[in-house]
């Protein structure tokens, strides 16, 4: 090995040991902290959704026999999780925080793209820590975070 390679040597051991600690850390957040809340009892909105979804499988026509102010989309994720499986809440909230880490990655791309790796780290651990906050409440099948999965892509696609 040539000088030059080994004096590289320890800040490429330093940066691949930021991002196994990236990675542990991101899968921690984004695994772990909507597990501990897969089992909460069904939050009212979801079930509003899967309501719905239930009368459109049944026939309904949305807006005019089932109304709520939500874009269909959520009625009809809620329709076919209904349709496909015994416990369509844990199916949809197991795909929100799917949809929540995939945004996770996004903002780690846009992060990374503007400002550097740290910095697309630093956002992406941010972002997914906040929407599990109970404030937030990122846990549940509700329409904001494929709204917030809709925008952050669109903000990268943009790149």
């Amino acid at each position: 090995m040539s000088e030059q390679t080994l004096s590289h040597l320890p800040a490429r051991m330093a940066g691949n040991h930021l991002t196994l600690v990236f990675v542990a850390l991101f899968g921690v957040v984004s695994v772990g902290g909507p597990l501990f809340y897969l089992m909460q009892p069904l939050y009212i909105d979801e079930g509003l959704y899967l309501m719905i979804g239930s009368k459109i499988t049944e026939g309904a026509l949305l807006y005019q026999d089932v109304i709520d102010h939500k874009p269909p989309g959520i009625f009809y994720l809620a329709a076919a999780a209904s349709q496909l499986f015994g416990t369509p809440h844990l199916v949809l909230r197991l795909l929100t925080y799917a949809v929540t880490s995939l945004t996770g990655a996004l903002v780690y791309w846009i992060g990374r793209t503007l400002r550097g790796r740290l910095a697309g780290m630093v956002a992406s651990l941010i972002f997914l820590t906040g929407m599990y906050l109970p404030h937030f409440q990122g846990y549940y099948f509700l329409t904001e975070q494929y709204a917030i999965f809709c925008t952050v892509l669109a903000a990268a696609l943009f790149m």
